[in-house]
């Protein structure tokens, strides 16, 4: 126990996120605290101007940064996801590229059953430079993303790792669990890449204490976890 963390409040290492998981704030508006953004700010401002270290780009998502400057959105589209989650996330999402320069490169994956990747690259689908016209195709192809189908998690986070980023957002929930044999596959192929996972799961309802496979996939690759109540999230807030 103690003070409840922001929603999107990072702890400093994996181990702190699997320990700190009961502390993990829902999404919505602070019940206390000066300075606290409102959901709806932290929709529209997931991104902001390039903050570079060593030419590098610090890139927020819901409340995780990741520092590098290879990233891979690897976002959940499954009928799950429909209604204020989806438009959530692709806000997030879209706010998120503005923290990227030109000698950045970006991947976005979308997912259910099958994957929907926009051609970035004429047709090499590989990670693609942050210049403002991929922005604006990026933008187009997020906003034309719909939700339904089922959800194959493993093909998208594969894919991902092929494109050896640095880091990778993924945003899904936990409904369905992930066998131990795909997280253990993941965590082979990703020892040869070396990507942190920042895991975000989606769920309805407080915070839970179960060390479950989106919490694992960001421990085991040093990445940040953070729990959206999506039951907080308004229509309002889908804009």
């Amino acid at each position: 126990p103690g003070e409840p963390m922001h929603p999107f409040q990072r702890p400093s290492t994996t181990q702190a996120v699997v320990g700190d998981l009961p502390t993990l704030g829902a999404l919505g508006p602070a019940s206390s605290g000066v300075g606290r953004p409102h959901v709806g700010e932290l929709l529209r401002g997931g991104g902001g101007r390039p903050k570079l270290t060593g030419g590098k780009a610090r890139v927020t998502v819901f409340g995780l940064d990741g520092v590098g400057t290879r990233f891979v959105y690897a976002f959940d589209r499954s009928v799950s996801m429909e209604g204020a989650r989806l438009a959530a996330a692709k806000a997030q999402l879209v706010a998120s590229l503005a923290s990227l320069d030109s000698v950045h490169q970006f991947q976005i994956i979308f997912f259910n059953h099958r994957l929907r990747i926009p051609d970035l690259s004429d047709g090499q689908q590989r990670v693609a430079f942050a210049t403002e016209a991929n922005k604006l195709i990026a933008e187009q192809f997020v906003d034309g993303v719909t939700a339904d189908g089922g959800t194959d998690r493993f093909a998208a986070l594969k894919h991902a790792l092929r494109l050896r980023p640095d880091v990778i957002f993924f945003l899904s929930d936990a409904d369905d669990p992930m066998p131990a044999s795909e997280l253990a596959e993941l965590a082979a192929a990703n020892r040869r890449v070396g990507a942190a996972i920042n895991a975000i799961e989606f769920g309805r309802g407080p915070a839970h204490r179960k060390r479950n496979f989106v919490v694992r996939l960001a421990e085991q690759s040093g990445g940040q976890y953070v729990y959206v109540d999506t039951s907080r999230l308004t229509r309002s807030e889908e804009r």
